[in-house]
């Protein structure tokens, strides 16, 4: 039986044996979305000035996008698989170490790139006093791709069974 259908009410089923959960996610995190983190990460990564107590992450090398993918996937497991604290996931105490998580990336790496993850310039602020202003500054031109990409588009995953409804 084909998985895949359009129902009277306009919904689509996709099968997740059609669609894989890194297509779905490439769906809304396109790359405008990837290279905006990217760039904006190594520019706040650059200028940042690093206090002693993150020294082990005070070297700042630049991430790429491949360096993004992975550290968001990173954080999406960590949140199926949560613990305590972020840095038990490369813990030497088998209860805790994750060996998938510390395969795919050093603790100093992921812990380099959370503290310097960044969406927009900061140096590009606009003042208070501005018309333009804007609270969410730091956000804004993120979500407004993010909101691009969701246009149209409304997920439902089913608990029930292995299928990813794409209501279009």
């Amino acid at each position: 039986m084909d998985e895949s259908y359009i129902t009277d009410g306009g919904f689509t089923s996709i099968s997740l044996k059609e669609r894989t959960p890194v297509s779905v996610v490439r769906t809304f995190f396109t790359e405008e979305i990837l290279n905006l983190i990217t760039d904006q990460t190594n520019i706040y990564g650059k200028g940042k000035k690093r206090s002693n107590n993150q020294m082990k992450t005070n070297n700042w090398k630049d991430v790429s996008k491949k360096d993004i993918e992975l550290f968001l996937g990173l954080i999406i497991l960590m949140g199926v698989n949560n613990l305590p604290n972020m840095k038990l996931y490369w813990s030497k105490d088998m209860v805790f170490r994750n060996t998938f998580i510390s395969s795919i990336m050093s603790r100093n790496r992921f812990l380099q790139i959370f503290y310097n993850l960044h969406l927009a310039d900061s140096s590009l602020k606009i003042k208070r006093e501005s018309e333009d202003y804007s609270k969410i500054y730091k956000v804004k031109n993120f979500t407004e791709i993010l909101q691009r990409n969701f246009q149209g588009k409304h997920l439902y995953f089913d608990k029930f069974s292995p299928s990813l409804i794409l209501i279009t």
